[in-house]
C-alpha cells in the first residue's frame, strides 16, 4: 500500500511540474487569482484597489 501510495504522490508531483512550468498566456494568472482569490478572502489584482494586509 505505501509503495502504490508513493508512486501516485509522485506522479501527482510531476504532473503539477508540467503545469507549473507551462507557459502562461497574459493575463491567465490574474484570471487564476480571480477565481482563487475569494476563497482566501483575498481581493482579485485589477479590481481598482490594492490587496490589503493586516495582522489579525
Amino acid at each position: 500500500m505505501i509503495a502504490g501510495t508513493r508512486s501516485a504522490f509522485e506522479e501527482w508531483q510531476q504532473a503539477w511540474q508540467a503545469v507549473a512550468s507551462a507557459p502562461t498566456a497574459p493575463g491567465a494568472l490574474d484570471a487564476f487569482a480571480a477565481i482563487v482569490g475569494p476563497w482566501f478572502g483575498q481581493k482579485s489584482p485589477g479590481d481598482g484597489e490594492k490587496q490589503a494586509t493586516s495582522d489579525k
